[in-house]
């Protein structure tokens, strides 16, 4: 759980520059793996950094912990 929410501080944290996003549409996506829409419009281009910033996290904190763990 507490790996859950340091990477939801790290998605927000370093909210992608000229996003379109709401921090709490970025972590809907998180949560959630979906797209929640009513009434507004998403860029696609600014789901899709979302996601792979999502990845790229998941990436460092693997990395990290291959470190750790040596």
């Amino acid at each position: 759980m507490k790996s859950k929410v340091v990477r939801i501080g790290f998605a927000l944290a370093f909210h992608i520059e000229e996003s379109r996003l709401s921090h709490d549409q970025t972590r809907y996506i998180f949560e959630t793996n979906m797209v929640g829409v009513e009434d507004e419009v998403l860029h696609v281009d600014d789901i899709i950094e979302t996601v792979n910033h999502f990845r790229c996290i998941d990436m460092i904190f693997g990395v990290l912990l291959k470190i750790f763990l040596q």
